[in-house]
């Protein structure tokens, strides 16, 4: 796999935030094989530079998956008290 532009921010393209919202509902699912093709920095498998252009997008997602986290845990602490 061969995707050195995923890595660099100056050619992510712009944040489309209705895949974000798809992908949110869908998470990506890793495909949990030992072999599944890294990109050439052994990091990220098929499963993930598929779905998102580049790393940017990649790390806003993961961003929007930690506030929905965070706002979970918030709206389950209030309808405790």
């Amino acid at each position: 796999m061969n995707n050195s532009n995923w890595y660099d921010r100056s050619k992510s393209p712009p944040i489309d935030m209705e895949h974000m919202r798809e992908v949110l509902e869908n998470p990506p699912i890793s495909c949990g094989k030992e072999c599944c093709p890294k990109d050439e920095h052994g990091n990220y498998c098929e499963c993930i530079t598929t779905v998102f252009p580049n790393i940017e997008h990649y790390e806003t997602y993961l961003e929007l998956v930690k506030r929905r986290i965070e706002s979970a845990f918030v709206d389950l602490i209030q309808t405790k008290n």
